[in-house]
């Protein structure tokens, strides 16, 4: 279903894409040309154009530039006719890591659902993606499925490997709260961002009686209860 998305205007153009170019005025004519391997395309009534490497919008504008300079009342319209596939590797804690061929259009999350996500052992918030050895983004997941923030879920481009990294800190929160699950928390967030991920208080819950669970140095499991401010101040 991706392939169908409208190309946004900075979708990097490259061999394998295909272009619709439709003339009309003293030329009528209607053609699906392909990016060439050298990336160029060939329009009879044109001849050669280097495309490959522009964004969408520029190549469209080298388009139009090269009707204004050689045909005399002519206009054009060009759109995305066919969207190349790209191979995308998926590796580290990964539920089946592998090599995945996907629309140059997906970003990080397609290909994490395409790939079934992390094992138990992965890392929701610690995702990252190398291009030619070099980190260039790190996903965390609970920003995109708990707080809707897409900014860092970015688009890809052949040959990318996302890593999924190990987990971290896990905490298991149950009882009286909407969302009951263990969640991963980073350095820094406290029991309040714990509330946050498991979409808060029930309105059973006794916020003046909450039993922390943990382990002492010896290895026995203690139990305390405390407050909601007690609990707030206690690194998790």
């Amino acid at each position: 279903p991706i392939d169908l998305a409208p190309a946004p205007l900075d979708y990097v153009l490259g061999p394998g894409d295909e272009l619709k170019i439709q003339l009309y005025g003293s030329i009528k004519s209607n053609r699906v040309v392909p990016v060439n391997r050298e990336g160029i395309i060939f329009v009879p009534e044109l001849g050669s154009i280097e495309i490959s490497g522009l964004i969408f919008r520029e190549a469209v504008e080298k388009i139009r530039s090269f009707i204004d300079a050689s045909l005399i009342g002519v206009s054009v319209e060009v759109s995305l006719a066919k969207i190349r596939s790209i191979q995308i590797f998926v590796l580290g804690n990964a539920f089946s890591p592998g090599a995945y061929t996907v629309s140059s259009l997906s970003n990080i999350s397609n290909v994490l659902f395409f790939s079934g996500g992390p094992t138990k052992n992965g890392s929701l918030r610690s995702i990252t993606v190398k291009r030619d050895g070099v980190e260039i983004a790190e996903l965390d997941f609970y920003e995109l499925l708990i707080k809707g923030n897409i900014k860092n879920d970015i688009r890809l481009q052949s040959n990318d490997a996302i890593l999924i990294n190990p987990t971290g800190k896990t905490v298991a929160i149950s009882g009286q709260v909407k969302n009951q699950a263990r969640y991963e928390l980073l350095e820094g967030e406290d029991f309040k961002d714990l509330l946050f991920f498991s979409s808060g208080f029930t309105n059973r819950a006794d916020k003046n009686k909450i039993t922390l669970s943990s382990f002492a140095r010896n290895g026995e499991r203690i139990y305390k209860n405390l407050t909601l401010k007690e609990i707030s101040e206690i690194s998790l």
